[in-house]
């Protein structure tokens, strides 16, 4: 299996152009106010229509918290392969949402039967744990459930080319941030790196 990697905390044409050539699936742009990667939505928009102009062989994903349904629909729009959503929304705000999107969970704060829970909400579900490796018992239990149903299992948090977790085939795709950074900036060398880590 081809696994797929986003690499998150993309800020310029340049980074997304690096994160082409080292061979990356998915491309992140992080509109949360209290990111210290945070690009204003024009710029997550535009960058997204970039990428869908000129055809570039990557997908765009747009970071989100608690957004209106007109915001998710013009990213859509614009072309973002998904926008993925951070802000804790409920089950019952979930479901006004186009899918497919990411909805990531985070291992250090939401209980398992939160993340079961939420498999049925979305095509994609992101654990956020900055743990070498999960408890056995949500992944298998995240896995079967996930399974099926056609929910596509993303892993996030301590992910670098030096860290790969022993439970990684678990899962269909990863997403990195700060493992791809050097002095807070992305990098080219360290992004070709984590691909070849994480393809393996």
């Amino acid at each position: 299996m081809k696994r797929w990697i986003k690499v998150c905390g993309l800020r310029s044409r340049t980074h997304v152009d690096d994160a082409v050539r080292a061979g990356a699936t998915h491309c992140g742009f992080n509109t949360l106010a209290i990111s210290k990667r945070r690009v204003s939505l024009d710029t997550a928009l535009d960058l997204t229509r970039q990428i869908r102009r000129d055809q570039l062989p990557i997908e765009p994903v747009v970071l989100l918290d608690h957004p209106d349904l007109a915001t998710v629909n013009q990213l859509i729009g614009a072309g973002a392969a998904f926008v993925q959503l951070h802000g804790g929304e409920s089950i019952d705000q979930l479901a006004i949402y186009p899918k497919p999107f990411i909805m990531a969970v985070v291992r250090k704060s939401d209980r398992l039967e939160s993340a079961l829970a939420r498999v049925s909400t979305c095509r994609h579900l992101l654990i956020d744990s900055t743990r070498d490796e999960l408890p056995s018992d949500w992944v298998d239990r995240l896995r079967r459930a996930a399974g099926k149903i056609g929910t596509k299992l993303w892993r996030a948090g301590g992910l670098a080319p030096e860290q790969v977790p022993a439970d990684i085939q678990s899962f269909d795709g990863v997403d990195v941030a700060s493992g791809i950074e050097v002095d807070a900036v992305p990098d080219f060398q360290r992004m070709r790196s984590f691909v070849e880590a994480f393809q393996r």
